[in-house]
Parts: C-alpha cells; sequence; structure tokens
C-alpha cells in the first residue's frame, strides 16, 4: 500500500464476513458470486489501498479505529448483494519500508 505522502507500507488485517443466516441471504451467496471468500478478500484489498492513499504515514499509524470502521461499511454495502455480512474488520499491523539513499551506493 503506498500512502498519501508516498511511503510504501505493508498492512495485515482480518475481515469477519460470513453468509447472511436467513434463506434470501443464502441464496444470493450460492446464486450471485462464484468463491466468495476470495472476492471478499480481493474487495478488501482494493479498498484497503484507497483508505491508506488518502492519508499520511503518520496520519495512517493513528487512525487505525477510523480506517476499519470505513472499511467495515463499504465491504458490508457491497458484499450485501452477496448475501454477506462483515460483522468486523481489524487492522493488524503496519510495516513502513523508509528508502535510503545511502545504502544505494
Amino acid at each position: 500500500v503506498i500512502t498519501k505522502d508516498n511511503v510504501e507500507i505493508t498492512v495485515d488485517g482480518i475481515v469477519w464476513v460470513a453468509p447472511g443466516k436467513d434463506t434470501l441471504s443464502i441464496q444470493k451467496t450460492f446464486y450471485n458470486i462464484d468463491k466468495w471468500k476470495i472476492a471478499i478478500q480481493r474487495l478488501a484489498q482494493t479498498n484497503l489501498r484507497q483508505e491508506f492513499g488518502q492519508l499520511t504515514l503518520d496520519e495512517s499509524l493513528t487512525a487505525r479505529e477510523k480506517i476499519s470502521k470505513n472499511l467495515r461499511i463499504s465491504l458490508d454495502d457491497t458484499s450485501d448483494q452477496w448475501g454477506l455480512v462483515v460483522s468486523k474488520v481489524e487492522i493488524q499491523q503496519m510495516y513502513a519500508f523508509y528508502f535510503n539513499k545511502q545504502n544505494q551506493n
């Protein structure tokens, strides 16, 4: 992920998602999407890039809860058409990579 101030970071996170318990949700999951686990993973990755791309590194390090909340809302809205319910999103760890020009020589 690249932040607004062009710092590359690696983010580890987890998404709790499952098909809804009602009959209609189960039908949506069965008929509306193939490989829903992969689809929700890719959707989460894309939305994660968007969230961090709007923030600087410093903002990213202090906005874990905000990012998790925004991701959960975004994922839940999109995955609803697939009959899925996103109950929680957690940002576990973030690693920043700094490029040192002296090491290049």
